[in-house]
């Protein structure tokens, strides 16, 4: 297993494999969830990291959607910001758009570390929205 600041040297799926530790971390000390109740699967590595959370019972049951940031992508205000936001406009809308589950600590964005990954990412988790892409089939006209 990589040490910290070796995490930009290993592959795709060791990346993965590394922030599936820290999605772990995230559930289980900031939402209070057991290991053995969630099912999570990568959807999505490329600019943030997103997983799949199916969570088999207790209050959360259901199904989450787990963004990890990248550390460059966005700071903590800018993420906080579109975290409310969404929070906003799904409680005063009947919008669908990615609704953030606050954490055991009542924020909306979580920050957590390993030592794989060197620096603390910030994660959010958002209520699942059943869906599909929709970019292969998009055009110009």
């Amino acid at each position: 297993m990589a040490q910290e600041g070796d995490f930009g040297a290993l592959d795709y799926n060791q990346q993965v494999k590394v922030l599936t530790k820290l999605a772990i971390k995230i559930l289980t000390q900031s939402f209070g969830l057991l290991k053995t109740d969630c099912k999570l699967k990568c959807v999505s590595h490329w600019q943030n990291t997103t997983f799949r959370v199916e969570v088999r019972r207790g209050a959360l049951a259901g199904m989450y959607a787990l963004r990890i940031n990248r550390l460059v992508s966005q700071d903590y205000r800018t993420i906080c910001s579109e975290v409310e936001w969404l929070e906003a406009i799904s409680h005063a809308t009947d919008l669908v758009v990615p609704n953030p589950v606050r954490n055991l600590q009542g924020d909306l964005l979580t920050t957590a570390a390993i030592p794989e990954v060197g620096a603390a990412r910030h994660a959010v988790l958002f209520h699942w929205i059943e869906g599909a892409f929709l970019d292969a089939t998009l055009t110009t006209d």
